[in-house]
């Protein structure tokens, strides 16, 4: 074996335990660390939340040799105490499949990350990580996006209070919707399907041998 091919080997292992190892820490991150915040933020009544807004710059920003000709806020991040218990619950499950939705793709990606330095990319399990991410993905998008985005237009709604629709409210009844999770989750799907056939063919392949 020549010397680049050595170096190729070795720097291929080299990448996957990285990333293998990366995917790890940030799936254990996500349920251990963001889990004890929800607690946390639970028992201590702040829950965190990103609202919309739909507000301009105050004047005044700037002051450097370039101008700014307009701007607005589109989002902002607070913490509301006091709110009703149910949404808390919902904006808390719904933090919470955010999590899991988080270390379902790491570990997928590590469980590939572990395969392919053992030579086996097609595997059964393997496509079948990959399925698991993909579904996680969709499924993790839509219940996080669907019940914080609900939980923070109550919360909005117990916040403001009676004030009436002509008050331009700083936060207005609006609910944010991310398609990007979506779109990755049936990406990452495709693949999995693609690996799963590859799969089939190798072992179709053998037995012609």
């Amino acid at each position: 074996m020549s010397d680049t091919s050595t170096f190729e080997r070795t720097t291929e292992r080299g990448i996957l335990y990285a990333v293998g190892t990366g995917a790890l820490l940030v799936g254990a991150a996500a349920v251990l660390l963001g889990g004890t915040q929800l607690i946390v933020d639970a028992v201590a009544d702040a829950v965190p939340l990103r609202l919309e807004v739909d507000h301009a710059l105050p004047g005044g920003v700037g002051g450097g040799t370039a101008t700014l000709i307009e701007g607005a806020y589109d989002s902002a991040a607070v913490t509301a105490s006091g709110l009703s218990a149910g949404v808390v619950t919902l904006l808390t499950i719904a933090r919470a499949f955010e999590l899991l939705t988080t270390a379902a793709v790491a570990w997928s990606v590590a469980w590939l990350a572990w395969k392919l330095l053992r030579g086996r990319p097609f595997a059964a399990s393997v496509a079948n990580a990959l399925a698991t991410a993909g579904a996680s993905l969709l499924i993790g998008g839509l219940l996080s996006q669907g019940l914080g985005g609900f939980g923070a237009w109550v919360a909005i709604e117990e916040l403001l209070g009676d004030v009436s629709p002509e008050a331009d409210p700083f936060f207005p009844l609006v609910m944010a919707f991310d398609p990007a999770p979506l779109g990755f989750g049936l990406a990452t799907l495709l693949i999995a399907i693609a690996f799963e056939r590859g799969r089939r063919l190798q072992q179709d392949t053998e037995g012609l041998v």
